[in-house]
């Protein structure tokens, strides 16, 4: 299957079948080495075949997308959060896993074997920015159930999604979004200013675990704006995206995209934040966040009607459709920059700018008016 699949020179693993290597193996650029080192324990803790899949489900039935003998590519795979449940559901389809980790895919391939499923699954290390991996054509779905938001120039990702569809295919990934994460950084902003928050022993590790992933939050939405300054490169998440900035990389592919908010429920920005202090910080929210905490996310929460909710998703699914583009000799996606010369490209690059500082007015606005409803 995979060497319809991939046109550069593989190589199988000697020693796990199913597994393969590029002649030519990619270098580890953007990629830290507790992610490559702790793929045990990163699995024990964070392998969800709930989450995202729920969403991918419905996308392919909203879609129409045939999946009867299906060839799915799955990048930046991790540990199968979305290949497993697809081979569960699909029996005849079949899927090419991706990772930069041969560690997780190891992993991946051994979970495959554990439910019966090995038989149409095969693996690739190999980094998702390559443009010029996949043959044309070769799929019918592409899958990122946690991929663009890890990459360096998550255009070169999608470029290569789309040029490995067949034409009316279907690339989806699910990714953080800048607006909804502004307004929980706000809102665990504002919790820190709580007096108790450091004055009480047992709410300060939710305090410092606010103030981390506050910072994270500000490096992955301002690295367009300080260069250098910035480590971004080097963080395992680099990127919440505006809305924009994805509307853009479509125009410019000359593809169709929709986006599906994935915080379900009424209360995104409490859930959110009550998940992060569990899952990541290791916490107990009912022991080690205040009450007062409590109410204020949930303010932010109903500070928004549903449609409110979801123009503003913390994360989103989002779809790009294949209309049937042209490619160039090495079969990647060739935007309108390059079919339409450099002055229109400026001018596309003009445009997206402004719709990027069209947001960034938005963002103040909305900052305003939350800090009207607080104060």
């Amino acid at each position: 299957m995979i060497e319809s699949v991939v046109r550069l020179e593989i190589i199988e693993d000697e020693t796990l079948p199913g597994l393969f290597h590029l002649e030519d193996p990619p270098p580890l650029i953007g990629i830290s080495e507790r992610y490559l080192a702790n793929a045990e324990q990163d699995f024990i803790s964070y392998v969800n075949y709930d989450h995202p899949y729920w969403a991918v489900k419905k996308i392919i039935k909203d879609k129409s997308i045939s999946m009867d003998g299906a060839i799915v590519i799955d990048l930046a795979s991790g540990f199968g959060n979305t290949v497993i449940p697809l081979l569960r559901d699909f029996s005849s389809c079949s899927v090419v896993a991706s990772d930069l980790s041969e560690n997780i895919l190891r992993i991946l391939l051994r979970e495959a074997k554990k439910e019966g499923l090995s038989d149409r699954v095969e693996a690739i290390v190999c980094d998702a920015q390559s443009t010029n991996l996949w043959m044309p054509g070769a799929a019918d779905l592409v899958v990122g159930g946690a991929a663009l938001h890890h990459m360096i120039n998550p255009s070169l990702t999608i470029s290569a999604a789309l040029s490995a569809l067949k034409p009316g295919g279907v690339a989806m990934f699910m990714e953080p979004m800048e607006a909804g994460h502004a307004i929980l950084r706000l809102a665990m902003e504002e919790v820190l200013r709580l007096p108790i928050m450091n004055d009480v022993e047992q709410y300060k590790p939710a305090a410092a675990h606010f103030e981390v992933i506050i910072k994270d939050i500000d490096a992955r939405t301002h690295h367009d704006v300080r260069g250098n300054q910035s480590p971004w490169e080097s963080l395992d998440d680099k990127w919440v995206f505006p809305r924009s900035y994805l509307e853009a990389i479509a125009d410019r592919f000359e593809c169709k995209v929709s986006m599906l908010p994935l915080d379900a429920g009424t209360t995104p920005f409490t859930t959110k934040a009550l998940q992060s202090l569990e899952i990541y910080g290791g916490l107990n929210p009912l022991l080690n966040l205040p009450k007062e905490a409590i109410l204020i996310l949930n303010r932010y929460d109903a500070a928004f009607s549903a449609g409110g909710r979801a123009d503003i998703p913390i994360e989103a699914a989002v779809t790009f459709t294949r209309t049937g583009p042209k490619t160039d000799d090495a079969g990647s996606i060739m935007s309108g920059d390059h079919k339409r010369g450099n002055q229109r490209g400026m001018g596309r690059q003009s445009n997206f700018q402004r719709q990027l500082d069209e947001v960034r007015q938005e963002l103040a606005a909305v900052k305003d008016q939350l800090r009207a409803l607080t104060s």
